[in-house]
Formats: C-alpha cells, structure tokens, sequence
C-alpha cells in the first residue's frame, strides 16, 4: 500500500453525514456514514440575537462502502455538500471522476488533458451543478454535471 496522508472529505451541509476516505487498497475511495450531529439548541434568552440555521439535508446513506474509483494512487477526493456526490483523481492527473453515493455507481467521468499532471483539487459549486479541478498546469477546468 502507498503511504497516502491527508487525504479525507467530508460532506458540509447541515445534517450531512458522509466522510470520505482512501481504502486499504490503492486507488479504492471508502464511505464512511457518522452519526448525524444534533442540531445546536435555539437560545430562548430575552434580548439575545435570534439565530438562523441553514435547513438540515437529510443524511446520505451510502448503497456501497467501497468505490474503485481508479486504477492508481488517489491523488484528491472532494464530497458535494450534501454528500450525494464525491469527486476523485488519480496520480495520472488526467480524470475527474464523479460518484453518485445514493445510487452506489459512477455518473460523470471528464477529462482534465491527456499528458500527466498534479491535480491540487476539485471543489463543488455549493448548488451541486459544476465542479471545477486545478492542477500543476496552471489552469482551472469547469465541468457541468447536469445530465444531457
């Protein structure tokens, strides 16, 4: 096994649960689904400013545990923050591939170039429409993830 360090992802959204991490085996992505968090108490103190939480999406219950995500190391893994979709690269740094967690598979695969590079990133649009990876190229490419 390659020695990976730092590698995690976790879902943002209130009330998500999803954590994403490398498998044992290089190249496999592991769903890990926590407890949900309780939501923090309302402070019903006169006089104390009102607080305003985002709604709660409902908690991501992975269909698998284990995604080949790539036949080589990981080099990024990105969660939506929802945690319906988490996003992968290899050390090839030619492929972003997209996984739809609730469904268990693989929905978008797109291609960053066809020369090797060191992809530092994906990040999701807080919406879940676009996806955007950088790398050692010095560019940014932008990817739709809705379906044609």
């Amino acid at each position: 096994m390659d020695h990976i360090s730092g590698l995690v992802a976790l879902a943002t959204a209130p009330g998500a649960t999803l954590m994403v991490i490398p498998a044992i085996t290089a190249g496999y992505i592991h769903l890990v689904n926590l407890s949900p968090c309780p939501a923090p108490p309302e402070d019903h103190t006169p006089g104390a400013p009102s607080t305003h939480h985002p709604p709660r999406v409902a908690p991501t219950q992975p269909r698998k545990d284990h995604i080949l995500a790539h036949e080589s190391a990981l080099a990024t893994i990105s969660v939506t923050p929802s945690g319906r979709m988490v996003a992968t690269t290899s050390e090839a740094g030619t492929l972003v591939r997209i996984w739809d967690v609730v469904k268990g598979q693989h929905s978008h695969e797109f291609r960053r170039g066809i020369d090797r590079a060191h992809i530092y990133g994906v990040a999701f649009r807080p919406d879940e429409k676009e996806c955007c990876a950088w790398s050692d190229k010095g560019t940014v490419h932008v990817f739709s993830l809705d379906k044609v």
